[in-house]
């Protein structure tokens, strides 16, 4: 998921002599931009040839409808929507709306939406979403932008930090692709589909008729959008990494990247890296071997580095490094970007000191005093236990148990413990909580 980085806001500024964005967006991105740290030597480093601009402004929004088309713009009704190419009206000039909500991102409309008396809604929030709420669960965004006919011959993309749920998405009346995970992030190549030097229409549609969790997870374009622009040689996205591991008093950085080659003509290029601190300070590179990278391929570039003494990661201090990785070709930088990172070892080990990342044990849990014992999990994706029982086998070594208290002040003791079968049995260990009465009080929001 992307960070908004103050160099991000400052393209965006920037970005408004291409008519990439609307008019009022210059003292928006200001005011956000006022609440990020001073940009950095290689927040400007990474900028290199690629452009990524803020998407959030002059959108325009309208509530459609689940089940009948003739209140979702028409969408589905005679199984005919799919049949040519670029007949999607509403992602066209020709389209009105003018009635249509203006507004910005990230925007969620189940915050929007009225509590609904219905229990099975509990978890997520008492939002009418879901297919007994068609004409609530579905929503449509557009917004309309310039590209620069001077962008001709690069790559432009178009990114989700998120999205819920099951989008489909639309330009110039063309269907673009669609994505139904609400949480991970999502990019469309729209190269081949924009109109150079003219205005572009864009309609996003979703429908949270599904959810994928048992808590409030909203609906709409809830986070940021990115349009990136980039030379047809460029790094593939989200291909960048860095691996450190720590030996003594030197980190070792094991690094990689994707380059793509979406020329008509072989490229041969090379990829290098430089590793910068917080001040922008060079403290280490690297360089990959060139090779050569044909029309519509792409190449894997490695290489390491030795980081001397660094100042370790953790919660209390979070020092990060920034690792700039540049693709050129004929001397040339081609395409660049930064990944954040920090050092850090991390060991689960018994009492003995051995590590127990394999560690599978059946763990018990007893619940005693003002509380009661609600759910257990380990974090095992392909784990069939019960949620609801008070045991829980260990997946890497770790479970957990959740605990409700009750409406009274007192003592909660929870104790983990193993059976005598399968064996080894371990030994015993407790918590003690102690809880006290809160008074609630009514919120205005």
């Amino acid at each position: 998921m992307s960070d908004l980085t103050r160099r991000d806001l400052i393209c965006s500024g920037l970005a408004l002599s291409g008519s990439t964005l609307v008019a009022g967006a210059v003292s928006r991105a200001h005011a956000l931009l006022a609440g990020y740290p001073e940009t950095t030597a290689e927040d400007l480093a990474a900028a290199g040839p690629r452009e990524r601009l803020l998407f959030d402004f002059g959108w325009k929004f309208f509530q459609g409808h689940a089940s009948d088309s003739l209140r979702d713009l028409g969408f589905g009704k005679d199984q005919g929507d799919f049949a040519k190419s670029g007949e999607f009206k509403f992602a066209t000039e020709k389209f009105d709306d003018s009635k249509w909500r203006a507004l910005d991102l990230p925007h969620d409309w189940a915050v929007e939406l009225p509590f609904v008396r219905d229990e099975d809604l509990q978890s997520h929030g008492y939002k009418p979403l879901g297919r007994r709420y068609p004409e609530t669960s579905v929503g449509w965004y557009r917004r309309v932008f310039d590209i620069p006919k001077e962008d001709a011959g690069r790559r432009v993309a178009i990114e989700f930090d998120g999205a819920f749920r099951s989008a489909l998405v639309f330009l110039n009346g063309y269907f673009i692709g669609r994505n139904d995970n609400g949480y991970a992030p999502f990019r469309f190549d729209v190269t081949d589909f924009l109109s150079y030097g003219s205005k572009n229409y864009l309609v996003v549609r979703l429908d949270a008729s599904f959810g994928d969790g048992w808590f409030y997870e909203g609906a709409g374009l809830y986070r940021h959008m990115w349009l990136t622009k980039t030379d047809a040689l460029h790094l593939g996205s989200w291909e960048s990494y860095v691996r450190p591991s720590v030996q003594g008093n030197a980190a070792t950085l094991s690094l990689g990247t994707v380059v793509q080659n979406q020329n008509r003509e072989t490229e041969t290029c090379r990829v290098r890296w430089q590793v910068v601190d917080a001040a922008g300070k060079v403290l280490a590179a690297a360089e990959a071997p060139p090779q050569s990278v044909a029309p519509a391929r792409a190449a894997t570039f490695t290489a390491s580095a030795s980081l001397a003494n660094p100042a370790l990661w953790s919660p209390e201090t979070p020092n990060l490094y920034s690792a700039v990785v540049t693709v050129e070709s004929s001397g040339k930088p081609r395409d660049a970007e930064a990944l954040r990172f920090g050092v850090r070892c991390v060991e689960v080990l018994d009492k003995e000191g051995r590590m127990i990342p394999t560690a599978d044990n059946m763990i018990g849990f007893k619940v005693t005093g003002e509380g009661k014992l609600i759910g257990v999990g380990n974090g095992d994706p392909n784990c069939q236990e019960s949620d609801k029982d008070p045991k829980r086998s260990l997946f890497n070594g770790l479970a957990q148990v959740i605990v409700q208290a009750t409406r009274s002040p007192g003592t909660i003791t929870v104790e983990a413990y193993t059976e005598d079968w399968p064996p080894p049995r371990l030994p015993a260990t407790r918590v003690t909580i102690t809880t006290k009465k809160v008074e609630l009080r009514p919120a205005v929001t």
